[in-house]
């Protein structure tokens, strides 16, 4: 299957009032304006448009973003160029008890670029079933498979643009489960936790929108990204 662009509205985004947007290129770690949080959220939410499987994106970027995670700022090699993305990590568990156990766990890392106005976005997601009670805390998967799947996108005026990750891998670890997301109220059996994912990719190639347009390599050395964990346990 071939990478995909498809149409987007036109969408300004800008820091407001008196807030500068934080320099995403300082070394250090970003806290995010307001300004900043919802131009993130609303380009995720364009992602999600075009690609139904990844409905989960923006909601879930508004609850990391809102229960007070603070982003990692990164190094990601593309195409054999150093660049700096900001990132956040998401950990979901999910409980499934009783006869024939069958937890199992996602894996998601979510970087873009300039937080007041992001344009490039790496998604890189990792599943692991544990066929037990416990959800798995890790996974090594393999791009094409059930087990890892990344995009590279690119966000512009007309259209946003993708790259699928066709061959190479992704490690996942999950942190310790910290502190309760700041207001949010568990609820049909559902928990949130600080936490944080220790995340390695190699995207060795990549199916591009159109045989036009070269396709993408991306990887990134081993760090720990901090995030949240959802941890889902539904009533017997």
């Amino acid at each position: 299957m071939m990478g995909r662009w498809w149409r987007r509205g036109a969408l300004g985004v800008a820091c407001a009032g008196a807030v500068a947007c934080t320099d995403s290129t300082s070394p250090g770690n970003l806290e995010l304006t307001s300004a900043q949080a919802q131009a993130i959220i609303d380009r995720a939410g364009l992602i999600a448009i075009g690609r139904p499987e990844l409905n989960w994106l923006a909601d879930s970027l508004d609850l990391v973003i809102h229960s007070g995670t603070t982003l990692r700022q990164i190094t990601i090699r593309i195409d054999g160029a150093d660049k700096s993305y900001n990132a956040v990590a998401l950990n979901r568990q999910i409980i499934v008890t009783g006869p024939s156990p069958s937890s199992f766990s996602t894996f998601h890392l979510i970087a873009f670029d300039d937080p007041g106005n992001p344009v490039k976005f790496v998604i890189v997601n990792g599943y692991a079933p544990s066929g037990t009670a416990t959800p798995p805390q890790s996974v090594n998967g393999t791009f094409s498979s059930a087990t890892a799947s990344g995009h590279l996108f690119e966000v512009g005026s007309i259209a946003v643009v993708e790259w699928i990750a066709a061959t190479g891998t992704a490690t996942f670890a999950a942190g310790a489960q910290g502190a309760a997301c700041d207001g949010f109220t568990p609820a049909n059996g559902v928990t949130c936790f600080a936490s944080s994912l220790t995340v390695s990719f190699d995207i060795i190639a990549t199916q591009p929108p159109s045989p036009l347009v070269p396709m993408k390599t991306a990887s990134l050395a081993s760090v720990e990204v901090p995030g949240v964990l959802l941890h889902f346990q539904p009533s017997p």
